[in-house]
């Protein structure tokens, strides 16, 4: 069984450990916020069928910000001809 002093200690611990995860979930909600965003612009590109170059941006923003790897780097480079 633990005393008052150990119980004490054990709280601020945990309210410490709160505080983390707030600050946590809070950057999680944003990021989620952000993600919305991004899924609501290509849904905008897809339902008004903008040009590939649009396309092609909306790729190279996903691509410089970490969210999609290129499966296949070659083909980027051989067919980087955005001329539309």
């Amino acid at each position: 069984m633990m005393n008052e002093k150990e119980v004490r200690a054990k709280c601020v611990q945990l309210a410490e450990i709160a505080g983390e995860l707030t600050i946590e979930v809070k950057g999680l909600a944003k990021e989620n916020e952000i993600l919305k965003d991004y899924i609501d612009n290509i849904a905008a590109i897809i339902h008004y069928q903008c040009s590939l170059k649009e396309q092609d941006q909306w790729l190279a923003d996903m691509i410089s910000e970490g969210y999609y790897t290129k499966q296949n780097p070659e083909y980027y480079e051989d067919n980087n001809d955005s001329s539309e």
